[in-house]
């Protein structure tokens, strides 16, 4: 498995035109709030979470 960067998270923004999409949490499956960035051999992986997943990558960092 590729080694990958601690991740960049960032609020989903959803365009007018896709306001009623819904994104999912790759942890859990519930409704993701958060898109995390990984960047990994050059390039960049997309990956949505809720909070409560992507509070388990930011354990050891303050919140902004």
């Amino acid at each position: 498995m590729a080694e990958r960067s601690d991740p960049e998270f960032k609020p989903i923004e959803k365009e007018p035109k896709n306001k009623d999409r819904i994104y999912f949490c790759v942890g859990c499956g519930s409704v993701a709030t958060l898109t995390a960035f990984f960047k990994t051999e050059g390039a960049i992986i997309l990956e949505r979470y809720c909070d409560a997943c992507a509070s388990k990558f930011n354990k050891s960092k303050p919140e902004t």
